[in-house]
């Protein structure tokens, strides 16, 4: 009989990573409205390193889905902005919304609207393709 020495496998190290929590309303809609984002960095265990949190209101919002598309995009614009200028590290970004809008956009329509140049599965025009651009 021979025993053979195994070695353990390689852990792979925990990395940082981003939870950016984004909402948007209009009241009435469509009518003026707001939205917010939270952005949170936390480590490799989980524990929050950082948090940055943004309220806007506006009257030009018109509806609750630009409304929450404009929290992805600012929410964006500032977690690249903190990794761009060194404060915050380049990692996963996880996006956080009830509206399946913006959670099946993100994840299963933008890869296909950006090839069919912005036009959905009927040929027309993407509806906000404007801001979905700015996601992408």
């Amino acid at each position: 009989m021979t025993t053979q020495a195994t070695q353990p496998p390689p852990t792979v190290p925990a990395l940082p990573r981003i939870i950016l929590a984004v909402d948007g309303r209009t009241s009435p809609n469509p009518g003026p409205g707001g939205y917010a984002y939270v952005a949170v960095l936390q480590g490799p265990h989980g524990q929050e390193l950082a948090r940055h949190t943004a309220f806007v209101a506006s009257r030009h919002i018109a509806t609750p889905s630009r409304a929450m598309l404009f929290a992805v995009i600012r929410g964006l614009a500032f977690v690249i902005q903190e990794q761009t200028e060194g404060r915050w590290p380049v990692c996963p970004v996880e996006v956080t919304t009830y509206l399946d809008y913006i959670t099946k956009g993100i994840i299963q329509n933008l890869p296909r609207w950006r090839g069919n140049g912005w036009k959905g599965s009927k040929g027309k025009v993407v509806k906000h393709a404007a801001l979905w651009q700015q996601i992408a």
